[in-house]
């Protein structure tokens, strides 16, 4: 283990996989979706474990913290995993890389949020910290979103001190007039995606795509050989830097005008068809 300025892991191995062929992930609304109950499809699994078969990998790469991620997701035998838009990168088990936010930052995060009535999620590898919800009807649904999500790895954001790795802000709908203002006071410590109602914020030049180019650094493998499958704005980067970006077919115009390739959707076995169509399986 070789370690740098205390945020930073990088473990260095020789793992004979050059030659290979790697398709990256996103989860919601590609893997599964969450908000409308729907499971990882069998197709999906069945795809999934037949390209690793023919000796392809198989990479989760998301926007959540390994800290987000489900029991459901953790069963599928991935063979590595962006989390944290590329703060946190593993492989076959052996952690590479890891980034978190100085502590500071966040301080003014939370500060900004809160003066403008915002929810900050402060997400990290162990824990996703966020304030209790009180008598707010609509801060107390956003709330319960995330502890059913986590569960027993909820912190509060009070008097800790937080290892996490980004943030996610929670807009109230009837505060939407103070986005504009409240992105440009995120963006002057972090970099930040606008998913509508919730802003994204990473450490600066972190997203799926720089994670993807790490880890395939750090294996030997060309560019040629990297697939990925996304829906989203966090998926923009990786979709357009690896050399086939499949958009899921309820992609929004912006992530099918730069993706190679349109797929089905998940429930119409999207990740299948489009594994079989690039050849990945039989």
């Amino acid at each position: 283990m070789i370690k740098s300025n205390g945020k930073r892991i990088l473990y260095q191995g020789a793992w004979n996989v050059m030659d290979k062929k790697i398709v990256f992930f996103d989860i919601d609304g590609t893997l599964y979706d969450l908000a409308n109950g729907i499971p990882v499809p069998e197709s999906t699994r069945a795809a999934i474990s037949g390209m690793q078969k023919n000796g392809h990998l198989a990479v989760l790469c998301t926007g959540r913290t390994i800290s987000e991620l489900e029991p459901e997701l953790c069963e599928i035998r991935f063979d590595g995993i962006i989390s944290g838009c590329g703060t946190y990168i593993e492989y076959r088990e052996k952690e590479l890389f890891y980034e978190t936010v100085d502590n500071e930052i966040f301080r003014r995060v939370v500060e900004s949020s809160r003066a403008h009535h915002a929810l900050p999620f402060l997400e990290g590898r162990y824990h996703v910290y966020f304030d209790p919800a009180g008598e707010d009807a609509e801060a107390r649904q956003i709330s319960r979103d995330y502890e059913t999500l986590v569960a027993e790895r909820v912190r509060p954001i009070r008097g800790q001190e937080w290892e996490a790795s980004k943030v996610t802000i929670q807009l109230r709908k009837g505060r939407m007039g103070e986005k504009e203002q409240l992105m440009r006071e995120i963006a002057a410590d972090l970099d930040v995606i606008d998913h509508g109602h919730a802003l994204e914020c990473v450490p600066r030049g972190f997203s799926k795509a720089s994670g993807i180019a790490f880890l395939i650094e750090q294996l030997g493998i060309k560019r040629e050989n990297t697939y990925a499958f996304g829906d989203s704005a966090n998926d923009k980067e990786m979709l357009a830097f690896v050399e086939y970006g499949i958009a899921m077919g309820n992609s929004s115009e912006e992530i099918l005008s730069i993706s190679r390739y349109r797929t089905d959707c998940l429930t119409e076995d999207g990740i299948y068809n489009a594994c079989r169509r690039f050849g990945l399986i039989g």
